[in-house]
């Protein structure tokens, strides 16, 4: 069992990063870490619970205190004039970022297919709204003004997509071609540079023989 831990802003940030953690370990890893991942996660991983707002992350505005509290090095100065990297202090230590570019919704809707005939007219009434198919090109969506045309989560919502059990089945990644579909999909919204990060960083952390 692993023991890791998550910073980020709200729990649907935690949601949707952990969803595509354990995904990604699914397919990368041997047969029985989805198995375990579908009957017991918690055999293969933990997430550690901010103690005091019991959620399992923390609150990513907060992290220089609470590494402060925990007794954790933060890198700080500068080396040949560049900032200390994250981690410079912690060896051992494997830090993965993920950078939604705007914001996590543009991830979902990289993995949204329609499911039905309701969402195949509401995808095509976007893609003539927008000018472009928004799960195709998410990386054109932005954020701010949740009215606007182009903001990811009117978008999401438009598209009937308005629950968590909805969002975790755009967040599947079934086989390595649906992997391949969300890494060009999320090409530039930071979704293929998180699932790189998990494969290459996590996953062999799980499963020393995982598939690269």
């Amino acid at each position: 069992m692993k023991r890791w831990v998550m910073f980020c802003e709200a729990d649907g940030d935690h949601r949707t990063a952990a969803a595509l953690i354990d995904e990604a370990l699914s397919l990368r890893c041997a047969p029985w870490v989805r198995e375990r991942l579908d009957a017991t996660p918690e055999s293969v991983r933990v997430w550690h619970e901010a103690p005091e707002a019991r959620r399992p992350w923390f609150d990513v505005h907060h992290v220089y205190d609470i590494a402060r509290r925990l007794g954790v090095k933060v890198p700080s100065g500068r080396f040949g004039g560049v900032p200390a990297a994250p981690g410079a202090l912690s060896s051992g230590i494997v830090l993965v970022l993920g950078c939604p570019d705007p914001i996590r919704e543009t991830w979902v809707l990289a993995g949204f297919e329609p499911e039905s005939d309701d969402e195949r007219r509401r995808l095509e009434a976007e893609r003539r709204s927008l000018g472009f198919h928004p799960n195709e090109e998410p990386h054109r969506l932005t954020a701010g003004d949740e009215h606007a045309l182009e903001h990811a989560k009117r978008v999401l919502r438009a598209l009937g997509v308005t629950t968590w059990e909805r969002e975790r089945a755009c967040l599947r990644i079934a086989d390595d071609a649906r992997r391949a579909r969300l890494r060009v999909r999320g090409a530039g919204c930071g979704l293929d540079a998180f699932l790189g990060a998990v494969e290459a960083e996590l996953a062999p952390r799980v499963d020393p023989g995982a598939r690269l």
